[in-house]
């Protein structure tokens, strides 16, 4: 066989596989019940809804008002 070495500093579901084709996929959950699984990212970096919303507002321009992502937790709690 052949072995390949590879560095990643998420490598996603080939951690758990050992599969190449793996490297860097992650699992999706279900939104429902989102309010009780926390903390949030693949990584558990998110404490809490807000925190998910602030990252997404500082790198990614998704640019969404208080009161916007107020309701959109308000949203989510509710799923």
């Amino acid at each position: 066989g052949t072995i390949v070495e590879t560095v990643s500093p998420d490598p996603g579901r080939a951690a758990l596989t050992g599969d190449l084709r793996d490297l860097n996929v992650f699992d999706t959950p279900s939104l429902r019940g989102l309010k009780h699984t926390a903390p949030y990212f693949h990584d558990n970096s998110a404490n809490n809804l807000e925190e998910v919303i602030d990252h997404y507002n500082n790198h990614f321009q998704f640019r969404i008002s208080l009161q916007e992502r107020d309701d959109l937790i308000a949203f989510l709690e509710i799923l």
